[in-house]
């Protein structure tokens, strides 16, 4: 068995069926191993692309077993740079990718004076070069092992290009599973003492909770016991959000102050959640949090009731507790505080006469996307009106650039979501909403869509500009500088990269060119031109804006003098 067989089987063994890469002669004879092993390669065309994608396709596959990895295939030398953003939102998020960067054979000199390695360790759980072909089954089973036990997160593993043909032993890969053990019985049974005391509990789920498969247990919490879950980032859809038990954060985060008790799963209190402090949450409310890596309690905000374990399996122990307690479910408090939200989203979705409205837009295609579509947010302005109006209802359906926030990965992430349904037989649209300044960063992976023929659709809103940059400037400035793009037609550019383009932009002919979108055969983008002057009422209407930062400088510790609840 060469190396890289043995490279195709560790990967096979593990469930991975399809790997992401940018042409390169140093990988060669490894594409040759994967292809004849039956995987699917995707030819991506920046490595930020392809390591973007692979983040995806994990993401996309998180709460399988064992614990699907994405798989990027680069050249370390050139290509270890250009990877570094796509590693980074991995990095941030936690998703577990593997990138095999192939590098000159042993024994050469190197010209360039970078090492690949110290380039990427701020960005990588883990990062080594291959010594010799008999070590490369250790190196590779290390690297996975990295890459989603604990906190997952990046590994890179740098292999000289000879011992992709060099005998590398034939023994059998071996199956990484992640542990599932529950939190200390104790701590479980404090939690759900404090979630039966609760007046107004609340739920927020986060990437950690999906990739446990913890969305029955939180479906049980919001059906049994009214606990309304809020998901955040790619924990949205655990419990569908109906608006009555499951929400979006960012939609329903103007609420979280008025919770007494708040229930942490598999997420960590970050910027986006005003970091756990006041005045996001009240400086009285009780935090439980689960988590299964310990660094994730504490942060910013002291916690209550710490259950350091697997997500799924401490939440369903917390929930027969609640079960044997008998505990009565109350009326849901949630939706009621949201009234003055719901009127200004239904207000500004109102179709006028004038250009398409962002909301008009989401509200149009809300009503046609099917219940197992997958959604992926980019953009700044675009993605901030979208958390508003679309609703993720199934488990796996949302992915954004959260927490690091790199606009212009959100094409990557969608390609590498639409090659994971394709591998599992799943049917589901991806639906890609991004803004026109976020799509100009990686739009030639619109053509790895293409070329692997993936049901990716992308919804540009077009407004011509840096639409949040260009607001905050006319507040601040009372003009605009570096943020004007032009109305371009990106629909002549989808098809320039080989998929179906199309333009809206009037809303009279909305609606028939989302249909026409959903039902294009292969990759497809529609490119509609949204009011430029929307945005401004984002900068001044917290109704409006669902990413908040007006309160971040105002966060105060729970524990630090008076404050505002």
């Amino acid at each position: 068995m060469t190396g890289a067989e043995r490279i195709a089987a560790q990967l096979a063994a593990q469930g991975v069926a399809t790997v992401f890469a940018v042409a390169g002669a140093s990988h060669t004879w490894l594409l040759d191993a994967l292809d004849r092993a039956e995987f699917a390669i995707v030819s991506s065309r920046h490595e930020s692309g392809a390591v973007g994608a692979a983040d995806g396709y994990a993401r996309t596959l998180a709460d399988r077993r064992p614990p699907r990895l994405g798989v990027a295939l680069i050249v370390a030398e050139q290509g270890m740079a250009n990877a570094i953003g796509g590693l980074a939102v991995a990095h941030a998020l936690g998703s577990p990718v593997v990138v095999l960067a192939a590098s000159p054979p042993r024994g050469h000199a190197e010209a360039e004076t970078s090492d690949p390695l110290a380039l990427v360790a701020p960005v990588a759980k883990w990062a080594r070069t291959v010594p010799s072909a008999d070590r490369l089954g250790d190196y590779l089973a290390t690297a996975i092992r990295m890459a989603v036990s604990g906190r997952p997160g990046p590994a890179v593993l740098v292999i000289p290009q000879d011992l992709f043909q060099a005998e590398s032993g034939a023994a059998e890969p071996t199956i990484l599973a992640a542990p599932s053990s529950p939190a200390d019985g104790d701590a479980i049974d404090q939690a759900a003492r404090m979630l039966a005391d609760s007046q107004r509990p609340l739920a927020i789920a986060g990437f950690g909770a999906f990739r446990s498969g913890a969305a029955d247990a939180l479906r049980a919490l919001a059906s049994e016991f009214a606990v309304p879950v809020l998901g955040n980032g790619s924990g949205r859809g655990l419990v569908a959000e109906d608006d009555a038990l499951g929400f979006s954060w960012p939609y329903a985060q103007i609420a979280a102050h008025q919770a007494d008790c708040v229930l942490v799963v598999g997420e960590v209190l970050t910027q986006r959640l005003g970091f756990g402090l006041v005045p996001r949450f009240a400086r009285t409310a009780r935090f439980i949090q689960i988590d299964a890596v310990a660094e994730a309690f504490g942060r910013n905000r002291p916690i209550d009731c710490a259950l350091l374990g697997d997500p799924d399996a401490t939440l369903a122990l917390v929930v027969e507790r609640l079960r044997a307690r008998r505990v009565a479910a109350k009326p849901s408090w949630l939706p009621q505080t949201l009234t003055q939200r719901a009127a200004t989203v239904a207000r500004l979705a109102k179709p006028g006469g004038g250009a398409i409205h962002p909301l008009t837009l989401a509200a149009a295609l809300r009503s046609r996307l099917p219940a197992d579509a997958v959604l992926v947010g980019d953009g700044a302005d675009i993605a901030n009106w979208m958390y508003g109006a679309l609703r993720v209802r199934r488990a796996g359906g949302f992915m954004d650039h959260y927490p690091l926030g790199a606009m212009g990965s959100g094409t990557a992430l969608a390609v590498g979501a639409a090659a994971a349904l394709r591998e599992i037989g799943d049917p589901a649209p991806v639906v890609l909403v991004t803004g026109d300044g976020s799509l100009g960063f990686h739009p030639g992976e619109l053509h790895a869509a293409a070329r692997a023929g993936l049901n990716l659709k992308v919804v540009v809103g077009n407004d011509g500009a840096w639409g949040t940059e260009a607001h905050g400037q006319l507040v601040a400035l009372g003009r605009t500088l570096n943020t004007e793009l032009g109305m371009l037609p990106y629909a002549r550019l989808a098809e320039a990269f080989g998929c179906a383009g199309l333009t809206c932009e009037m809303f009279d002919d909305l609606g028939g060119q989302l249909n026409a979108l959903l039902a294009t055969s292969g990759p497809a983008l529609l490119d509609v031109r949204i009011d430029p002057a929307a945005g401004a009422e984002l900068k001044t209407n917290p109704l409006a804006s669902n990413i908040l930062f007006s309160d971040i400088a105002q966060a105060q510790s729970a524990f630090e003098g008076p404050g505002d609840d």
